[in-house]
């Protein structure tokens, strides 16, 4: 089964990323799938149950636990999004998340950054993304395995819409899928 994981911090258009790789008779991609799994094993089944070939799993989260989440997803196409620092920033700062928070995302961040360069993980900058074809399509071939067409059509009508998790709930997933300590 071809899988795929998008890790990214958070207000990185993971949400965005999940509507763009999802696609009838194609490939499904969840958004946060680990928020309501609770765990890898619980996420490897779902994405197994999925009949989309291929699954994914688009998710801010799972930049708390990469290691743990890659022992389930030994062949899983990775991709890590980029650029999102001052979003993150700002995001933080109106939503008054405290400091040691932010402080423990931005280093679970560069942590997973590190561990899927060394995995071979497609880096992918979302500035880039939102305004490139060519960066959308590496995006696509890369996840899908160049199965279906990527559709240019499709992307550009994506690429104009504010795809968002509502900022309340995001909050509160980010304070409570930080490990304790």
């Amino acid at each position: 089964m071809r899988q795929f994981l998008i890790f990214g911090r958070p207000r990185s258009r993971t949400a965005w990323v999940a509507n763009f790789l999802t696609v009838p008779d194609q490939s499904f991609c969840h958004h946060e799938a680990m928020s309501d799994a609770g765990n890898p094993i619980e996420l490897q089944g779902r994405l197994q149950e999925s009949s989309y070939i291929p699954t994914g799993n688009s998710d801010t989260g799972m930049i708390h636990t990469p290691l743990e989440i890659l022992r389930f997803f030994p062949d899983a196409r990775l991709v890590m999004l980029t650029g999102a620092h001052l979003s993150w920033k700002r995001f933080a700062d109106e939503k008054r998340i405290p400091a040691r928070v932010v402080q423990r995302v931005d280093e679970d961040y560069q942590a997973a950054k590190a561990i899927l360069r060394d995995r071979g993980a497609l880096f992918v900058d979302v500035h880039r993304l939102m305004k490139e074809v060519p960066v959308a399509r590496e995006l696509w071939h890369h996840c899908t395995g160049m199965r279906f067409t990527f559709n240019p059509i499709r992307y550009r009508m994506l690429r104009d819409l504010n795809i968002q998790v509502m900022q309340e709930s995001l909050a509160r997933r980010i304070a409570s899928r930080l490990p304790r300590g």
